[in-house]
C-alpha cells in the first residue's frame, strides 16, 4: 500500500509499505513532536517511537596517523627531563600534532592509540651513563622506554631508547609528548636528528 502526498504546487512524495512485515505484524511508527537539528537522523527506540538524534561517526583503525621527527641534533641537560622537539611532520593526517610550539600529539577522537617513539643520543662518555625516555600524558609520566643500545666514547657514545604500546585518549584535551632523562656528564648531550633516529608515530586502534 502506498501513501502519496502531493506538493502544494507540483510533484509528490510517497511512502510505500512492504508487501509483508516480519511475522505479519502490524507496525505503527509515531512521528517526533518537533523537528531535529541540522545533521541529525531519524531514529527509533525499537517500539515504534521515532526521534531525531545525532548519529556518531565511525572511525577506522589507522585514523589520525602521524609520524614526526627531528631534523637536527637537540641539546639536552643531564639529570633532568627534556622534551624532544619533533619539528618535522612526515605524516600528520588530521593535523593533530603540534610541531612548532608544544611538540605534542592531541587526538580529537576518543579511543586507544598505538604510539611509538625512539630517541638516539650521541656523546655519552661511558657505558655506565644511563638514559631513558618517557611518554608524558597531560604532563605526567605514562610510559617509560627500555634499553636498546650501547655507549662508548670511542664509538661516538651512542645510546638508544625506544617505546611502543597503547595509550587511551579522551578525544579532546588529552595529549602526549616524548621526554628524555640521562646521567651523562660528558661535553655532548645531544638527541640525534634524522627520520630514523629520533621520532614519534602513532594511529588510532579502537575508537570508544
Amino acid at each position: 500500500m502506498t501513501l502519496k502526498l502531493n506538493g502544494s504546487s507540483s510533484g509528490s512524495v510517497s511512502l510505500d509499505a512492504p508487501a509483508s512485515t516480519t511475522s505479519g505484524a502490524d507496525i505503527t511508527f509515531a512521528l517526533p513532536v518537533a523537528d531535529g537539528t541540522s545533521g541529525q537522523a531519524l531514529t527509533t527506540n525499537a517500539s515504534g517511537q521515532l526521534a531525531f538524534a545525532t548519529v556518531g561517526q565511525t572511525y577506522p583503525a589507522g585514523y589520525g596517523a602521524f609520524h614526526v621527527y627531528r631534523t637536527a641534533t637537540q641539546a639536552t641537560a643531564p639529570n633532568a627531563y627534556t622534551k624532544i622537539e619533533f619539528n618535522v611532520e612526515g605524516l600528520d593526517s588530521q593535523n593533530w600534532f603540534d610541531a612548532s610550539t608544544n611538540y605534542r600529539y592531541t587526538p580529537q577522537v576518543a579511543g586507544w592509540y598505538q604510539i611509538n617513539t625512539k630517541v638516539l643520543m650521541v656523546g655519552f662518555s661511558s657505558v655506565a651513563d644511563e638514559m631513558f625516555i618517557q611518554i608524558y600524558k597531560n604532563n605526567a609520566q605514562a610510559a617509560i622506554g627500555v634499553l636498546n643500545g650501547f655507549a662508548s666514547s670511542s664509538t661516538g657514545g651512542y645510546k638508544t631508547r625506544a617505546w611502543g604500546g597503547l595509550i587511551e585518549f579522551n578525544g579532546s584535551s588529552d595529549y602526549i609528548d616524548t621526554r628524555v632523562y640521562h646521567y651523562n656528564t660528558g661535553s655532548s648531550n645531544n638527541a640525534n636528528g634524522g627520520i630514523g633516529n629520533t621520532y614519534m608515530s602513532g594511529h588510532l586502534v579502537h575508537a570508544t
